[in-house]
């Protein structure tokens, strides 16, 4: 019997979490809907082949396929995709879950509605520490639908109000289509230019996924890595989308110059917010380096001051992670030791951050010098010209950091 629904779950080391993900999915069987777990093993290092192995074992409709080498998450998914025998194929990552009775309530309106190719969903996100949803991702107030062809309105969408069809329910049918290549750009506005092409695109207003937000140990999620890094599969995404339009309706040089300019606000205000999440993880060089970028192209308005804002923000501590990697890993420093005439705030906080990050003890700088262990020691200075005065006291050169140097070229630091 052909399945209603395809779950689509692509894995990669992830044993002690897809049992999680799949036990969601039997609350669909439970409803008695037709189902099939299709789940793509990217070469997994851990667990994982007996964890899967297990679920087929256990499941008749669970089926696995294990690739030969890693060929990386999104072809994976793509792959998944593909194999889907179902009406409808819904993505899950092997890391969260489905609400299975609104992927249940969606399924059948869909199968009344043959005009709609694809449903883009709302998610939950859920914290695993506190076992609680602490938000939903945008949602509009009711669902609406994006006609088929209407690539216009669905670039508005994403341009003006930030929508990302991330999570999807779409008609097999679809699907060729998308797996068809166009890997650089992000598979939310690939999914969705398919879609437009075979028929509208219901924006639902209730969420059908729960994301678990709490991170996995060292492991990166291909959408962190887009949302902080690739933009330009961001830009090539809507290009696509953009092509799409001019095939149906011909733009003239003005529409194009203008759609250009908005695509342009809009991967700043993308870099923007990757800066601040990227903050909050604590990878401030990374965020510095977005913010560094930025600056060459917002020169005035709201965007600028959000620039400064976070600058100010991150500098000071993208230099002291900076002088910490230098001390402890390049120089194998065991002590910091400070060179100052005043109590500038921002140089004590670079100073009072390195120490924070561990592994360096603060020593008096005489007390340094007194004791012969200018090797093992790294200086901030206060000004660039106390500089030579240290390094006649014996501190190689490459130990001595002046924070306010360092942070001279960065946004704003001329207002700071």
């Amino acid at each position: 019997m052909t399945p209603t629904l395809s779950i689509c779950m692509p894995t990669y080391n992830r044993g002690h979490l897809i049992g999680r993900a799949f036990d969601s999915v039997l609350r669909l069987v439970e409803l008695g809907m037709a189902v099939e777990v299709v789940i793509g093993d990217n070469a997994s290092t851990d667990d994982t082949p007996a964890v899967l192995a297990r679920l087929a074992e256990r499941h008749g409709f669970v089926r696995v396929f294990r690739n030969p080498t890693n060929v990386g998450a999104l072809v994976n998914c793509q792959m998944c995709l593909r194999r889907a025998r179902g009406e409808f194929a819904f993505y899950l990552a092997d890391d969260d879950t489905l609400l299975a009775d609104e992927v249940h309530a969606l399924v059948a309106l869909l199968q009344g509605r043959p005009d709609v190719a694809m449903a883009a969903l709302p998610y939950e996100m859920w914290d695993d520490g506190e076992g609680r949803v602490t938000g939903l991702s945008r949602k509009p107030g009711a669902s609406f639908l994006i006609e088929g062809g209407d690539f216009a309105r669905a670039l508005d969408l994403c341009l003006d109000q930030n929508f990302l069809p991330e999570i999807f329910l779409m008609r097999r049918t679809v699907i060729d289509d998308i797996v068809a290549g166009q890997a650089d750009a992000y598979y939310s506005f690939v999914n969705l230019a398919s879609a437009l092409r075979h028929g509208g695109v219901l924006v639902h207003h209730r969420p059908a996924y729960r994301f678990h937000s709490t991170f996995q140990g060292s492991m990166e999620t291909s959408g962190w890595a887009v949302a902080t890094g690739q933009f330009e599969e961001f830009r090539a995404g809507l290009e696509l989308c953009l092509f799409q339009l001019d095939r149906r309706t011909p733009l003239t040089p003005e529409q194009r110059a203008g759609y250009g300019a908005r695509i342009d606000r809009y991967i700043r205000a993308r870099m923007l917010q990757a800066a601040n999440d990227l903050a909050l993880r604590q990878e401030h060089r990374k965020a510095m380096t977005l913010l560094l970028r930025l600056a060459v192209w917002i020169t005035g308005g709201p965007e600028l001051e959000r620039l400064h804002q976070l600058s100010a923000f991150i500098a000071p501590l993208a230099c002291a992670q900076e002088v910490h990697v230098l001390a402890r890993a390049g120089f194998g420093a065991r002590f910091l030791a400070l060179h100052h005439e005043t109590t500038d705030p921002l140089f004590l906080q670079v100073a009072a951050t390195v120490l924070s990050l561990g592994g360096l003890e603060c020593m008096d700088i005489n007390e340094a010098v007194r004791a012969g262990r200018q090797e093992e020691t790294v200086v901030l200075a206060e000004r660039p010209d106390h500089v030579p005065a240290i390094r006649a006291a014996g501190f190689p050169a490459p130990h001595v950091f002046v924070p306010a140097r360092m942070m001279a070229d960065t946004p704003g630091a001329q207002a700071r």
